[in-house]
């Protein structure tokens, strides 16, 4: 199950990479969610005024609801993943292991929300909308990188246990 979902999700996130490159990324510049180290309230206004009404129309249509799909199937088998394999493990160990997963979910949505926010607003947007969907993003990044990481970590092990 978990290796359909599995595959589901690595082909939204590659037509998000196709819209992302082809559709929102006006004068090379890149869209808030592909940011990994933040941005500030300059990068910000700069984005939002190099991107076109079709630009914003697009992200805040069919790549919002993509990048909202996305993220729950890639939480899911990511986290399912953890689950399974720490199938022996203490309760409470596996609950921390695959909430990591569900910290990214959190943080990616949140980050949608405020991008979207800022997508909407006439003029220049706010210091604090800023700051708080640019933390959202590397944090969402952060968690990500972190749960896959471990994934990889314990799959490793245990197929090295299995030989």
């Amino acid at each position: 199950m978990f290796c359909g979902i599995a595959v589901v999700a690595a082909a939204l996130f590659a037509v998000l990479i196709v819209i992302s490159l082809g559709w929102l990324s006006p004068e090379g510049l890149s869209n808030f969610d592909a940011r990994l180290l933040g941005y500030d309230v300059d990068a910000a206004q700069a984005y939002l005024a190099a991107l076109p009404d079709s630009g914003r129309a697009l992200y805040l249509g069919v790549f919002r609801w993509l990048d909202t799909v996305f993220p729950v199937l890639a939480a899911f088998t990511i986290g399912g993943a953890t689950w399974m394999i720490m199938a022996e493990h203490h309760l409470v160990r596996r609950i921390a292991a695959s909430g990591m997963a569900a910290a990214y979910l959190v943080m990616d949505l949140a980050e949608n929300a405020y991008v979207a926010q800022m997508l909407r607003s006439e003029g220049s947007v706010a210091q604090a909308l800023v700051d708080r969907s640019s933390d959202m993003t590397q944090l969402k990044w952060l968690f990500l990188g972190l749960s896959l990481i471990l994934l990889l970590a314990l799959w490793r092990r245990n197929k090295g246990g299995a030989a």
